[in-house]
């Protein structure tokens, strides 16, 4: 809007209506005021209505700044139309001064604030592209909607090369969050600005949304709609930002609590069904917690332990119990393997027995808050232990008592026991014996063959047997017979094998004896049957002679009693022949 305007003709000045017009201008160095033009004064013969005068052209639409003598400046648009005579002279002109300086003004601010925000936007985009996110406007009216270059960051796509409307963006949702996200954008709140007293509505939401290489990309979509005064919606403008990495740290930290919820129901399962009592005692000794085995050890439920003391719930094991709880309480260091017995209401009158470790538990300053403390009945087992212990004593009994020696071995052959009567025999230690030191006390020419066959056997699981001579504290040798059992478990493994030496050097010293009488008869007997066979062939000879000669004159019965004689000496070589097998 101009303030004034001035028409000036021959030196002459009138108002019009608020405009000056000037017919002829006045000379630049009588004027109340300095003119300039792009920050440099504009010489007297240059100024517009001179210029027009001079050229006898119209001068249009030029800006000069006046500087009036009061220091004030303003800012006017100036044309000079030259006035010609009728012989087309030019005889003076007419020139219009508008005042610009409040629309100047308006522009320069304009153009401050379009630079402004120019460099806002600039930043936005630059914070945005940091982000990997997309500013967008949505225009109801037109259904067009602006994105920005951020588009390309977060999605692979220039804004330029997709289509300015919902549908392509709603395209390219995943199915699973297409629905929910449009039944929020729908129920977004609306509230009243208490300001303007307009209407105003926020919408936020997350979900995927397909990149142009084909993954899926979580955005955080954030978005404010703008309204009339009479209520229609006329915009929605929002932002998109690239939520993945956090989506995908969530998804882990969620794997994660749901692994961790998943330990700690493991741990759980573990505690309450471990086998050996667990419990936990604050530091006036009282139950804070406890898994079904000690209630069972107890005989007491568990909820009728919480919050009361050890020697309310078992008093009987209160006074060995209390000093050593204590102490972990007072010295924070774990007491181990310790033996209690008594009674519990579980087996009243039984006397058991029990292992407990006792572990300190400190709070985060360090200092001891309480106690774990680990119960294993150890009841049968004590049992067992002193049924072994029993069993073992019934068995070294007899087999220090028994006439043979006894040993065993381990899976492998190596010797870890004998009875007694070894060491009474050898004048040996354990010492010396164990494993294969036994190899000492046998006979030099035996004992490469003993280990031979004793190896096969360890080595293949067979029973074992031999017999050879062993030396005698007074170094004297006697004979052994000598076996070997394996002992398996279960499964058939072998675990040990069990052994025994039997003296047989009476044995074999009867069956030596024995022997040589038997050569003796042997050669009795060869010696007899020669001398009783010689005869005997004779009179068979003699009598086959005399049936020769005199066959035919001997009568049948003599020839009869011949043939039997012969049958007789047969039957007697016979027996004589048995007698040499």
């Amino acid at each position: 809007r101009s303030r004034s305007r001035s028409a000036h003709t021959h030196g002459r000045s009138r108002p019009v209506r608020g405009d000056h017009v000037s017919a002829t201008g006045a000379a630049a160095e009588t004027l109340p005021f300095r003119q300039y033009r792009d920050g440099r004064e504009i010489p007297g013969d240059q100024l517009p209505m001179q210029l027009a005068t001079a050229q006898g052209q119209a001068i249009r639409d030029v800006e000069i700044q006046m500087l009036r003598s009061d220091g004030a400046i303003f800012d006017w648009l100036v044309t000079a139309v030259p006035l010609f005579d009728e012989h087309h002279a030019v005889r003076g002109c007419v020139a219009t001064f508008t005042d610009v300086t409040e629309l100047k003004r308006l522009q320069s601010q304009l153009q401050l604030r379009e630079a402004n925000l120019a460099q806002s936007n600039a930043r936005f985009e630059s914070a945005m592209l940091a982000v990997r996110g997309t500013v967008y406007e949505w225009d109801l009216p037109t259904k067009i909607i602006y994105r920005s270059k951020g588009l390309f960051e977060l999605l692979g796509f220039r804004p330029e090369d997709v289509p300015p409307t919902n549908d392509w963006w709603t395209e390219r949702m995943h199915p699973d969050d297409l629905e929910r996200t449009q039944s929020e954008f729908r129920a977004a709140p609306v509230e009243v600005d208490s300001h303007s007293e307009r209407l105003r509505q926020r919408f936020e939401s997350e979900y995927r949304i397909r990149h142009a290489a084909g993954h899926w990309v979580w955005v955080s979509d954030r978005s404010y709609f703008q309204y009339d005064p009479q209520g229609e919606l006329l915009k929605v403008v929002g932002f998109n930002t690239d939520i993945s990495a956090r989506k995908r740290t969530e998804e882990e930290l969620l794997q994660s609590q749901l692994l961790v919820q998943r330990q700690l129901m493991e741990i759980e399962a573990i505690y309450q069904t471990a086998p050996i009592g667990l419990t936990i005692f604050d530091r006036e000794l009282r139950y804070v917690r406890l898994n079904q085995r000690l209630a069972e050890i107890n005989g007491v439920d568990i909820d009728d332990h919480i919050g009361r003391t050890l020697r309310d719930v078992v008093p009987t094991v209160a006074d060995e119990n209390e000093p050593l709880l204590y102490s972990v309480l007072t010295t924070g260091e774990p007491l181990l393997n310790l033996e209690i017995s008594g009674e519990t209401r579980a087996a009243p009158g039984v006397r058991r027995t029990w292992i407990e470790n006792c572990y300190p538990l400190r709070d985060e300053t360090g200092q001891v808050a309480g106690i774990n403390v680990v119960v294993q009945e150890i009841t049968d087992r004590k049992r067992a232990e002193a049924a072994v212990r029993e069993s073992e004593e019934r068995f070294r009994t007899l087999a220090d008592n028994m006439s043979q020696f006894a040993w065993m071995t381990d899976e492998n052959g190596w010797i870890f026991w004998y009875n007694s009567r070894w060491f009474e025999y050898t004048g040996t230690t354990l010492a010396q014996m164990q494993g294969w030191g036994w190899q000492s006390v046998h006979h030099p020419e035996h004992v490469d063959r003993v280990v031979t066959r004793i190896r096969h056997s360890f080595e293949t699981g067979e029973y074992w047997e031999d017999t050879f001579p062993l030396r005698g504290r007074d170094g004297t040798y006697r004979w052994f017979l000598s076996r070997a059992l394996p002992i398996r478990d279960e499964s058939g493994r072998i675990t040990r094998w069990f052994g025994t030496n039997t003296d047989i050097t009476d044995r074999k010293l009867a069956e030596a004896t024995l022997a040589e009488r038997n050569q003796e008869l042997d050669s009795f007997v060869h010696t007899v049957s020669h001398d009783l066979k010689a005869p005997l062939r004779a009179i068979s000879n003699l009598s086959q002679w005399i049936e020769d000669d005199l066959e035919d004159q001997l009568p049948p019965d003599n020839q009869q009693q011949l043939q039997l004689l012969r049958t007789r000496v047969k039957r007697m070589e016979s027996m004589v022949d048995n007698l040499l097998l």
